[in-house]
């Protein structure tokens, strides 16, 4: 199974029930810090993924502009 699963410790998680799949995971990240540090490379343009899991938004504050993050991550997995 070609997957690759980004995010916080959920998604840590999800990789340890899915060893195959490629993971870019950091406990404790919130999805601004996760598009600071890997919103450039984010992996995805390296493998070819038939199936991308995002996790993030947990560790968010109220204030944080959750959606608009993680539609800056969608728009890399579909380019």
């Amino acid at each position: 199974m070609e997957c690759l699963i980004i995010g916080d410790s959920i998604a840590r998680g999800i990789h340890n029930n899915m060893p195959e799949c490629i993971h870019v995971t950091e406990i404790g990240i919130n999805s601004v810090e996760y598009n600071r540090k890997h919103g450039t490379s984010m992996f995805i343009t390296e493998i070819s993924n038939r199936m991308v899991v995002i996790s993030l938004g947990s560790n968010d504050s109220p204030d944080m502009q959750t959606e608009r993050e993680l539609r800056k991550i969608r728009q890399k997995v579909r380019s």
